[in-house]
């Protein structure tokens, strides 16, 4: 765990010339895509700060797309992550996913959005991990439910 407490993790090999037949697996009927391939790209970034040596990683894609009932649905997600290698016990995250819908057409409710916000917040210390959560929705711009939850949970072995 750092210098004065080193610890190592032994694990079992098992032999190639096992006693069962090797599972199959049929193919997957999914096609994956690269996330080159998509439009927008997802943005990276890596970042160190000299001063304090605290390295950060960011990542995040804005997307837009039309349902088939043409229903017009934004999202933005993302994530933030920072450590410094001094402490690597104070670490810090930070995620979010923030989606909007329109309504399309010429209903009576065309025009109108709904919107969900959650932000999720971990930090830790040598002792904790803090989580926080927040989750809050929105009509046509109004207020709507919203949910919050901390918990602060002990680091047994970790």
């Amino acid at each position: 765990r750092d210098r004065e407490r080193p610890s190592r993790l032994i694990l079992p090999v098992v032999p190639d010339d096992g006693p069962f037949p090797a599972p199959h697996f049929e193919p997957s009927p999914l096609t994956v895509r690269s996330p080159a391939a998509l439009h927008p790209l997802p943005r990276w970034s890596v970042g160190h700060d000299m001063l304090t040596g605290r390295a950060t990683v960011a990542i995040g894609q804005d997307t837009t797309h039309l349902t088939p009932d043409k229903a017009r649905i934004e999202r933005r997600s993302g994530g933030e992550f920072s450590v410094n290698p001094a402490d690597p016990a104070a670490v810090e995250a930070r995620g979010w996913h923030h989606a909007r819908r329109t309504l399309a057409g010429s209903a009576s409710r065309a025009g109108s959005t709904t919107e969900v916000r959650a932000d999720v917040t971990i930090t830790s210390t040598a002792r904790t991990f803090d989580v926080r959560i927040d989750l809050v929705t929105f009509v046509d711009d109004a207020p709507g439910a919203e949910r919050h939850w901390s918990e602060s949970i002990p680091r047994h072995l970790l």
